[in-house]
């Protein structure tokens, strides 16, 4: 099995290494772009280790001062418990948006080993603790446990039976890493496994999107009762309850089972060891990983069952179809590349999240906010002016649509060859890329308009309309720029996955945040500062110089289309 592990890791750097070496780029903007790409797993890689000894460090003095200095750190276990809290939910949703490393090639490629099919799993599940928002966990529960063993025994008369605390704590690391590990393979199995089907990735979207939106409220419920439960405990007066606190007794019942919970509990109970308060959590938490574990070895044998079959849902006749859509005020090849941008982001998974997904994120934030007893500030700001949750659901769509907007040029694979040889012009097929995308995010800015009004329904009309202007302006600003990039740095992308095979490239994504902020923010500061009716005149007039801005800077950008033409062609299919 190590010898498994140590090939697994070999495999990896050697993928990395190979690509640094890969000479078969067309182009110099190629190589460019292809050492670019690489810049994010690099920070990826020195973030990690950095955060590994930080965890580790933290993690033992925690541990230490737990013992030491049992009454002023009484927040140490308590705060432990919800950043568990934070990595399950982190294991749960990050890999649905990541997704597995390759696809099914890898899948096929690793089924030519000649290791056994379990051992694969096991290597795979195992890999999970290296992902980057959990290789720090097991470092710094590990931490946690030799500081507590490290103080218990240098003063062991103080606090006798703290040194077998310290033991329990590293078992239930132990076990605490199995069911992360074990639930980020799940649904990294799994997610590959739905998007295999059409109609199972829809119904993937509806649930995706309606779990995200329940469980965003989630960690701020928690935190509300804590704190009211916490300020009741204070103003009885009644002392620290030691070294290993708990969390107050106010939490919902059904938090017993999470992992979080049932890590807290054995460390808290460990100086009773080998009472049940002791055994049940731990057993509760290998429990819970090992049914993890083998509902994602079922789902890791039927992907694998798929891949080596290549048994999918025949594709059924396609119908007649009407003719082309005309868009009032452009001219035909312009409308025709537009709604083939919007019928292909419709048509995907990526293109439903960035429709369905912001609306309902922001309703529920909203909804939380209005739900606060102690509503003050900007809690009480976004609950009773809804212009501003709208607000945030434009801004949540314009980064949604960088699948699309910044990699416009990629994400159509064999289409871009389809209109390269129609008889369009490079500066019509630019903007009819633009305008497809408009409709995209328009269609989400409907939904989360129509959220944010059911949810808060307060604030000036004159300001709902200002963020509406705002958002379109932003989106005009940012309209060259995303054509730019996407003609430099094109990244042949799969629109049905929703991690990151369907992403734009590397560099573009991080490009891509900074100049939504940036384009976004005049809007924010025009609401902030202005009256409603002074702020929707201010803010037509910022969308007028947008919109004169980015129009002649697309004529720009279809030179560059232009002198690309051949590599965007080759890169769309992949080649």
């Amino acid at each position: 099995m190590i010898r498994v592990l140590r090939a697994f890791t070999w495999l990896r750097w050697r993928l990395v290494v190979n690509s640094l070496r890969s000479a078969e780029r067309r182009d110099t903007l190629e190589r460019v772009s292809h050492v670019a790409a690489l810049v994010v797993p690099a920070l990826v890689v020195v973030t990690s280790a950095t955060s590994v000894a930080v965890s580790a460090v933290l993690g033992g003095v925690g541990g230490w001062v737990s013992v030491t200095h049992a009454v002023q750190s009484a927040w140490v276990l308590p705060t432990i418990r919800v950043l568990l809290l934070l990595a399950t939910a982190l294991a749960a949703f990050v890999p649905i948006f990541v997704g597995a490393h390759g696809g099914s090639g890898r899948f096929t490629r690793l089924q030519l080993l000649p290791i056994p099919r379990q051992t694969l799993h096991f290597g795979e599940v195992s890999t999970s603790l290296t992902d980057p928002w959990l290789v720090s966990v097991l470092p710094g529960l590990v931490g946690y446990a030799g500081g507590l063993i490290a103080a218990a025994l240098s003063t062991e008369e103080a606090h006798p039976g703290l040194a077998i605390a310290g033991g329990v704590a590293l078992v239930a690391a132990i076990g605490m890493a199995f069911v992360l590990a074990s639930l980020s393979a799940l649904v990294t199995f799994s997610v590959s496994w739905l998007v295999r089907d059409r109609r199972r990735s829809e119904l993937f979207v509806v649930l995706v999107v309606l779990a995200l939106s329940s469980m965003s409220i989630l960690p701020a419920l928690l935190s509300s009762n804590l704190e009211r439960q916490m300020s009741a405990h204070l103003a009885n007066g009644e002392a620290s309850p030691g070294p290993l606190i708990a969390l107050p007794n106010g939490l919902p019942t059904w938090t017993v089972v999470l992992p979080s919970e049932l890590y807290g509990r054995a460390v808290r109970f460990a100086p009773e060891w080998p009472k049940p308060a002791t055994l049940l959590p731990l057993a509760g938490l290998f429990l819970e990983g090992t049914i993890l574990y083998g509902l994602s070895s079922m789902v890791y044998r039927k992907r694998v069952e798929i891949v080596e079959g290549g048994r999918l849902r025949p594709r059924r006749p396609v119908a007649g179809t009407s003719g082309p859509i005309r868009i009032p005020g452009f001219w035909p090849g312009t409308a025709a590349v537009a709604m083939a941008q919007t019928r292909t982001a419709l048509r995907s998974v990526r293109g439903r999240l960035v429709v369905l997904l912001p609306g309902p994120l922001v309703a529920m934030f909203a909804l939380l906010l209005r739900g606060l007893q102690h509503a003050g500030g900007a809690e009480s700001l976004m609950a009773s002016r809804g212009y501003l949750a709208f607000g945030a659901g434009l801004m949540f769509g314009l980064y949604a649509a960088q699948a699309f907007t910044m990699n416009q040029f990629g994400s159509d694979r064999a289409g871009l060859t389809l209109q390269f040889l129609a008889p369009i012009r490079d500066v019509d097929l630019v903007r009819g890329k633009t305008v497809g995308c408009a409709i995209i995010i328009g269609a989400g800015a409907l939904v989360s308009f129509a959220c944010a009004v059911s949810v808060a329904p307060g604030g000036s009309a004159w300001l709902w309309l200002a963020t509406f202007v705002g958002g379109v302006a932003a989106f005009l600003i940012l309209s060259p720029v995303a054509a730019w990039v996407s003609a430099l740095f094109p990244v042949a992308s799969d629109l049905s996955k929703t991690g990151s095979g369907g992403n734009p490239h590397t560099f573009v994504m991080l490009a891509g945040m900074a100049a939504v902020a940036a384009a976004t923010a005049p809007a924010g500061l025009i609401l902030a500062i202005f009256s409603p009716m002074v702020a929707l005149l201010a803010m037509t007039i910022w969308m007028t110089v947008a919109g004169a801005v980015a129009y002649p800077l697309l004529a720009v950008v279809a030179r560059t289309l232009k002198a690309r033409r051949e590599n965007l062609a080759q890169v769309a299919q992949g080649r």
